[in-house]
């Protein structure tokens, strides 16, 4: 079912037209979890004006979760989990990020599909914990879900899972390059 843009309560940015490519995705993702949102082609170099207009109006016209949480410092970083799942997603967010993570899964969760299951419709998201409670704060006032899985922790860290075990960031990095190559003999 569309999701009605009449009151949109996300507002995705683009620098520019050729970003629709990707960001169509997040807006796949908002249309599952029937989240009204709302895109538009703003270039911060060559129209900084429309740019400050359409930011400075965010909140008065109802974008609250994305914009207003980037605006506010609310996010430090997000992954969709459409291809690979919350696994897939937490091994890119440490390689990239170099930091590393301990996570819970929730309770009665069954593992396999917790860290799987593929789905436009869900993003992992850090928050500063500063941040955590105004965050899940506007998600819960826009009936947009949200539950806490862990903390990022020091790269040292690696990547830990309640329950299931400890990767450190050099095991993922092994495991993610060598994988294909590996299977494809290469």
């Amino acid at each position: 079912m569309p999701t009605d843009k009449s009151k949109p309560l996300v507002g995705i940015l683009l620098g520019s037209k050729s970003d629709w490519e990707i960001m169509q995705h997040c807006a796949a993702q908002l249309e599952e979890l029937n989240v009204p949102w709302e895109a538009q082609a703003i270039s911060a170099h060559r129209a900084p004006d429309a740019l400050f207009d359409y930011l400075s109006t965010a909140m008065d016209r109802g974008l609250e979760v994305l914009i207003a949480a980037a605006a506010r410092g609310l996010l430090a970083s997000a992954h969709d989990l459409s291809e690979g799942g919350l696994a897939q997603a937490l091994v890119e967010a440490c390689l990239i990020g170099g930091l590393g993570a301990e996570v819970e899964l929730p309770p009665g969760a069954d593992p396999f599909m917790a860290l799987f299951s593929e789905s436009p419709g869900r993003v992992i998201v850090s928050v500063p914990p500063a941040q955590l409670t105004e965050f899940t704060g506007r998600c819960e006032d826009h009936s947009v879900p949200v539950s806490e899985l862990g903390v990022v922790a020091v790269a040292d860290a690696g990547l830990g899972l309640a329950n299931l075990g400890k990767l450190t960031l050099a095991e993922l990095a092994r495991a993610w390059e060598e994988t294909l190559p590996n299977l494809y003999g290469r």
